[in-house]
């Protein structure tokens, strides 16, 4: 029952970063998108460094029923904070006025999107290996921490080196911008099988730790950058199919992962499920480069409006002397 309630609230977690792609998308300026991204990883990446420590502190100090209590009353200041937001009216307008549609419908004209665009479902290929090879490092690596690398001490200073990266990623999103956002995002990703190897060898506790902290930063500079490219490149209307293709695809490998990695450990020891998990997430999140549409993906020259569709020019206006004498012709 606690299994499936988390499963639930990790559900409603990935249908919340859904909706926050939108909400960027209809609130945020081409330009600055991301920056927007980027600073939104950094605070959940501040979240998982720090909230932790601000949980254990205040049950420790006020008790577990107040560190509910304010856990709950953060979502009420989160909520108020979002009736702050100013949306875009054009899209607003048109998901107002957009008359009924089916689900089928949808699911077709959301693949259609997907499918048109090589570096898209390609990457959602190797974003999906990534979520199975961490499935494979979540579910042997508290063992191999506490038996093999110092005892639970060395789990948590892992998994706190890996926020750690995540925000420090995220932050080096936002301050640079690749010429090849998706190759430098896929490239990234490929990082994740170094903890990996590092647990499968094992490495010693400090190796572990470094080698998590780089995976997990190259996370968190994937995550603003593909976020950004996709809400350039994919039309306001289709964003919210797009994405649900998006969280549906990377995230189906990680109940395989969660399930193929005690088999396989009980079968053959950790060592082999987690060396074939770090093989298969370098191969195939460097292997996106042999992809054309990876490869020659550049970024797009900001526009600076919300929907990315660059103004009409206007017409030249001729100088100020000729239409003085272009009037005095037309007098009477």
């Amino acid at each position: 029952m606690v299994l499936g309630h988390g499963r639930s609230l990790q559900s409603l977690k990935r249908r919340q970063q859904n909706i926050r792609c939108q909400n960027v998308a209809a609130t945020v300026r081409g330009e600055l998108r991301l920056r927007a991204n980027a600073l939104l990883g950094a605070a959940t990446g501040a979240a998982r460094l720090g909230g932790p420590a601000l949980a254990g502190l205040l049950v420790y100090t006020a008790g577990p029923g107040w560190a509910f209590v304010l856990d709950g009353a953060s979502f009420a200041v989160s909520a108020a904070l979002l009736t702050r937001l100013t949306v875009d009216r054009a899209q607003s307008a048109e998901s107002a006025t957009a008359e009924p549609r089916s689900l089928l419908r949808d699911l077709a004209e959301g693949w259609s999107e997907v499918r048109s665009r090589d570096w898209y479902w390609t990457s959602l290929i190797a974003h999906g290996v990534w979520n199975g090879a961490s499935a494979v490092l979540l579910t042997l690596g508290p063992l191999i921490a506490t038996t093999r690398l110092g005892g639970d001490g060395a789990w948590v200073a892992l998994t706190q080196a890996g926020a750690v990266g995540l925000l420090v990623g995220s932050l080096i999103a936002g301050r640079v911008r690749p010429r090849r956002p998706v190759l430098a995002g896929n490239l990234a990703l490929a990082l994740y099988g170094l903890p990996l190897l590092a647990l499968a060898v094992p490495a010693p506790a400090p190796l572990a730790v470094a080698a998590q902290a780089v995976a997990m930063a190259g996370l968190g500079f994937l995550n603003p950058v593909w976020q950004t490219v996709v809400q350039q490149d994919v039309p306001a209307g289709a964003l919210a199919r797009v994405t649900s293709y998006d969280w549906l695809l990377s995230l189906g490998a990680a109940p395989l992962g969660y399930a193929l990695a005690p088999l396989a450990a009980d079968a053959w020891g950790s060592r082999v499920p987690l060396l074939a998990a770090a093989a298969l997430v370098t191969l195939v999140c460097a292997g996106t480069a042999a992809v054309p549409g990876v490869r020659r993906h550049s970024a797009r020259p900001a526009t600076g409006t919300t929907s990315d569709t660059a103004p009409e020019p206007m017409a030249e206006r001729p100088p100020a002397r000729a239409r003085a004498r272009a009037r005095a012709r037309v007098k009477p």
